[in-house]
């Protein structure tokens, strides 16, 4: 009976094995998993960036659909060269996942491809992390600032960005974002290192298998609990440009005020750098033959629109540029798989950043 039993227990161990030793080969091979960077923390100035000397390959989904290389440089940032101070002037990029730019190939992405432009004349390093907020750029740029003193600070700006520099519960205090305090009144929430990551999450991330889990089904996002529950019908017109904009609408006030409270700390902290601010374009509205007056977002632009024009900041709203360029060339600006730009919006973005920088500096 005992034995009957071992048996049967290896059987099925070893068929758990074999099944494990599959799974391996073809993730890493016929379906290749998502790799990322390991995260790591500056404790000198308070921000996460990664492990420098890396470098690795992204892919999207559950089917493994192709991404980006990506390399981590000596600074700890997606790039395919190192950041070192020298005599030239600097041009630094701040944003999200849209400047950490893993879904291509990093020498494609905006800040690659500005610096192809500008060489050699200028220095472009890009900083981003994914889920960075717009108050997280003021906390990049003060990094930035101590180690490479930029003459030109970019702030890539997308929907999501205004709401998400707001402190709430939900959110980590891995980023630099501002707690309200009173009716008209907010100020910086102290950043804090989030916690290591737990052994099993490091031993999922350590095989082909287990990354799939992470980084293309997202397993650690699933609510299990509501998981078999039928989902109320979504309303498609509330959702645009990765936002909830009901939600976001009903924050309009307080997002001007902290919108208004960043751009005022910039010129403040940062006097004799030029401060550039290039907004994401309607691009749902574009593809769908939308006026942009008539978007559910387009009060997102005019409000750093107005902000600029009202403290002399330069502004790039990429609506005009990205339909001018749909309209002849019929090209999304985006991936399949998701709505992070693909390298031919890098392209679009990093030319008419280009333009702007080189009208003000010839």
């Amino acid at each position: 009976m005992i034995k009957k039993i071992l048996q049967n227990t290896f059987a099925i161990l070893l068929g758990i094995g074999f099944t494990l030793l599959l799974l391996e080969i073809v993730f890493r091979t016929a379906m290749p998993a998502a790799s990322l960077p390991k995260s790591l923390w500056n404790s000198e100035y308070n921000i996460p960036s990664f492990e420098p000397g890396t470098s690795g390959k992204y892919s999207f989904g559950k089917f493994c659909h192709t991404g980006g290389k990506w390399q981590i440089n000596n600074e700890g940032w997606n790039s395919p060269y190192d950041y070192t101070k020298n005599n030239k002037p600097t041009i630094a990029i701040f944003g999200d996942s849209y400047i950490e730019a893993f879904q291509i190939d990093v020498e494609k992405s905006l800040g690659p491809v500005l610096q192809n432009k500008l060489a050699p004349q200028f220095n472009v390093f890009s900083f981003g992390t994914s889920g960075a907020p717009l108050s997280q750029y003021l906390q990049l740029a003060r990094y930035a600032n101590r180690k490479f003193e930029p003459q030109i600070m970019v702030l890539n700006l997308i929907h999501n960005d205004f709401d998400e520099s707001i402190a709430a519960e939900q959110y980590k205090k891995l980023y630099l974002r501002y707690r309200k305090i009173n009716d008209s009144a907010f100020t910086e929430d102290a950043v804090e290192k989030s916690a290591e990551a737990g052994f099993r999450f490091r031993m999922l991330n350590a095989t082909a298998t287990g990354r799939y889990l992470l980084h293309n089904l997202k397993i650690q996002e699933i609510n299990f609990t509501s998981f078999f529950k039928s989902k109320p019908s979504t309303d498609t017109a509330s959702f645009n440009a990765n936002i909830d904009v009901k939600k976001v609408l009903s924050q309009q006030d307080d997002i001007r005020k902290v919108t208004e409270l960043i751009l005022l700390q910039f010129k403040k902290e940062f006097p004799s750098a030029r401060l550039i601010l290039l907004m994401d374009g309607l691009r749902k509205e574009i593809y769908e033959n939308i006026p942009p007056e008539e978007s559910n977002i387009i009060w997102m632009n005019t409000m750093v629109k107005e902000l600029a024009n009202q403290h002399s900041i330069e502004f790039i709203d990429l609506t005009e540029t990205f339909a001018s360029d749909y309209q002849k060339n019929n090209t999304h600006f985006e991936s399949p798989y998701d709505w992070h730009w693909n390298e031919y919006g890098h392209r679009i973005a990093a030319e008419t950043l280009y333009q702007q920088i080189t009208s003000k500096t010839n």
